[in-house]
């Protein structure tokens, strides 16, 4: 992995221990909302921001694994120049 996937994971740690939510990692069959929103207006294949982001969450124990994920819905949000990019994810458990 590199330094920069290093660093993400971290980063992604520490915004997941600030919220205390998430103190066991979440059971069950599972449904993924991400929606991206970026500095710029730069290409990006979209499907690129999900792996590392379902890693690094299933890295910092949100959830036991990747392999929970039945559903999967990734969005493109705005332009936000006043920020480095961010992402919005939103994780629940499924029922049935």
């Amino acid at each position: 992995m590199s330094a920069e996937g290093k660093k993400y994971r971290r980063d992604v740690a520490l915004l997941v221990t600030k919220d205390s939510r998430h103190k066991t990692p979440i059971e069950g069959r599972l449904a993924v909302v991400i929606v991206t929103h970026r500095k710029d207006r730069v290409s990006f294949d979209i499907d690129n921001s999900c792996k590392t982001v379902l890693d690094s969450l299933q890295a910092a124990g949100v959830y036991r694994d990747d392999s929970q994920i039945d559903s999967l819905h990734i969005t493109r949000g705005n332009i936000d120049p006043e920020k480095k990019g961010y992402l919005n994810v939103a994780i629940t458990r499924m029922v049935g």
